[in-house]
């Protein structure tokens, strides 16, 4: 699992480490202590687990504005951490986007239960058996969210997967615009069209950069997507 923590000091950043290694041995842990250097770093790595401590900085994105502009961006579980605990903190930090909120210092136990449960509640188990595409090499693994090409993990956020799974059921047909909603968890409005968009884009690029052309992810305008296999 990766994990990403913006703005914690060494102290947090230690004792989170150490406890999410308890869990979590093999975690791959990356700091950054501004918001746009963050936002970045969860553009390009897609970590699955984001904390953020809860503080305002002038000179960058203070914490709220980051959890706003992570959102949209990436279904990592999201979790605010704060050394001055509030229920009017707690509050603004759940509806900018976060998904869990807790207080300093880290306690270890309560950490990974809330991590623990953050994440059984993002990655709901998928009715359906293992998938294959391009040959056999790309390979979907229900429940577990785990993808690999050729044996190795293609790192995909619950979303990313979500999309995959449900157009790889459906290779060679187009999916609708609705359908791919539905699959993420979207409510229909245009707000969650936009989110299927930008996650159609982010996983485009992650199919050509390890599959190239084997497979091939076509919009239909006004329709929806549709996965074409073409195995070499």
């Amino acid at each position: 699992m990766r994990a990403l923590l913006v703005g914690c000091d060494g102290h947090t950043a230690l004792s989170i480490r150490l406890a999410l290694r308890l869990r979590w041995p093999e975690l791959e842990l990356i700091a950054e202590k501004t918001g746009q250097q963050g936002l970045q770093l969860v553009h390009d790595l897609s970590p699955e687990l984001v904390f953020v401590a809860i503080e305002p900085s002038p000179s960058d994105l203070d914490s709220l504005e980051f959890l706003q502009e992570m959102r949209p961006i990436s279904d990592a579980v999201l979790i605010a951490v704060s050394d001055r605990p509030s229920d009017i903190e707690l509050t603004a930090a759940l509806e900018a986007g976060a998904d869990e909120y807790l207080g300093l210092p880290v306690n270890g136990p309560v950490l990974l239960a809330r991590v623990t449960a953050a994440l059984r509640r993002a990655k709901k188990p998928l009715e359906m058996g293992q998938l294959s595409l391009a040959g056999g090499r790309l390979q979907l693994h229900p429940p577990s969210y785990e993808a690999t090409v050729a044996g190795q993990p293609l790192r995909l956020t619950p979303t990313e997967f979500k999309l995959l799974h449900c157009l790889a059921r459906e290779r060679g047909h187009v999916v609708a615009h609705e359908a791919l909603q539905k699959a993420i968890g979207g409510d229909g409005d245009s707000g969650s069209l936009d989110c299927v968009h930008k996650y159609i884009q982010r996983l485009r690029r992650k199919l050509h950069v390890t599959l190239g052309d084997d497979v091939r992810l076509l919009s239909v305008p006004r329709v929806g997507y549709q996965l074409i296999d073409t195995p070499t």
